[in-house]
């Protein structure tokens, strides 16, 4: 008898665990959403900056070609869009592969979620372009970046 009450207290809690679960599903779907936005450029790579979490970096790129003058990086204090765009420099917030250097090519499509990056042998690799939220990379951006990095230190300190 004294287990009388402990199925309907797991019953209890596996309802409550699926509505947390949910809310942040939705939470989650609607931040994924918004890296589908019509942002397209290509160019060549000329700086790049490596950090010690899982090969995050922050990639400079010469714009060739673009579809937007400006796009600012900062969604809130918590979630930071992938690229930034400042007249004909970008930089893209993403996984950087051993294998890039200066020099090589990129290509970004935020409605396909992808960076290709190539060179004249060919494409390197495909990168997955993502809206971050890990502190340690938003912090390393901030840090790093060297498109309006005063603006980016301002507005991430200020939220």
């Amino acid at each position: 008898m004294k287990y009388k009450y402990i199925i309907p207290i797991i019953i209890i809690l596996l309802i409550v665990n699926s509505i947390i679960q949910d809310k942040n599903w939705e939470k989650e779907k609607r931040i994924h959403d918004l890296i589908s936005n019509d942002i397209k450029f290509s160019g060549v790579i000329t700086d790049l900056k490596i950090s010690r979490n899982h090969d995050f970096g922050v990639i400079t790129i010469k714009i060739k070609e673009t579809n937007r003058k400006e796009f600012n990086p900062i969604l809130n204090a918590k979630y930071l869009f992938p690229y930034a765009i400042k007249d004909s420099v970008a930089e893209i917030y993403i996984t950087v592969s051993s294998n890039l250097k200066k020099g090589d090519f990129v290509k970004v499509d935020s409605n396909n979620e992808e960076a290709i990056f190539s060179n004249a042998s060919g494409i390197i690799y495909r990168g997955q372009i993502l809206i971050t939220s890990e502190e340690t990379n938003i912090d390393f951006v901030k840090e790093n970046s060297a498109l309006t990095k005063q603006y980016l230190i301002s507005i991430l300190d200020n939220l």
